[in-house]
């Protein structure tokens, strides 16, 4: 079974449980006073899934330079957080919200800034064509899905906030860092498949 069978598979049988199917329940309204979301875009490739990221441009205010995930902030004119991820990938690599099948919510994360983030899993087509914009993104980064499960992370640090002590991977893709809440969010999306190698171990 190919690893993208295993993800859709694993997680389009509990949509119903994560919120994607329930917008009401996961309304702004219901959201932080800051609320975030981002998308966890996937290639629908059966043989070689790739995981879309993108290295934030470097003039920005806030993580610049660093590797993240397409989003942002929510706007009033979002319906909820959802299409706030959308939103913004659109505006970033130029994904249009058509092409993209959302299959899961995870778990609200917050980042150091205060911002509640929320990402939601997407599968996107494997030749869309993706634009970055220069205003928010300098690259685009496709890494394949396969190297989050074979290589485990170069490094793992712990950070408490608020009396919650938070688990920080880090991994090296060719000469980038992927850490921070980014890493955090692939961790949590892998940990299914982690807990199964480790089962059979």
């Amino acid at each position: 079974m190919s690893l993208l069978t295993q993800l859709l598979d694993h997680y389009s049988s509990g949509a119903k449980d994560t919120g994607v199917e329930d917008s009401q329940r996961y309304s702004l309204s219901a959201a932080s006073v800051r609320p975030a979301a981002v998308l966890i875009p996937v290639t629908d490739s059966l043989s070689a899934p790739r995981l879309i990221l993108t290295r934030r441009a470097k003039h920005l205010s806030t993580h610049a330079g660093q590797i993240s995930f397409p989003g942002g902030m929510s706007e009033p004119e979002d319906e909820d957080l959802s299409a706030t991820a959308l939103r913004e990938s659109h505006e970033e690599i130029g994904l249009k919200p058509r092409d993209v099948r959302l299959v899961t919510r995870f778990q609200t994360r917050p980042s150091r800034f205060g911002v509640q983030v929320t990402p939601f899993l997407g599968i996107i087509p494997d030749g869309v064509r993706l634009i970055a914009c220069a205003d928010e993104t300098d690259e685009i980064l496709p890494v394949p899905l396969e190297f989050f499960l074979e290589q485990p992370p170069q490094r793992v640090d712990y950070r408490e906030t608020n009396g919650v002590r938070y688990r920080l991977p880090s991994w090296h893709y060719q000469e980038e860092e992927i850490w921070g809440l980014t890493a955090m969010i692939i961790e949590d999306m892998l940990l299914p498949f982690n807990q199964k190698s480790r089962a059979l171990r």
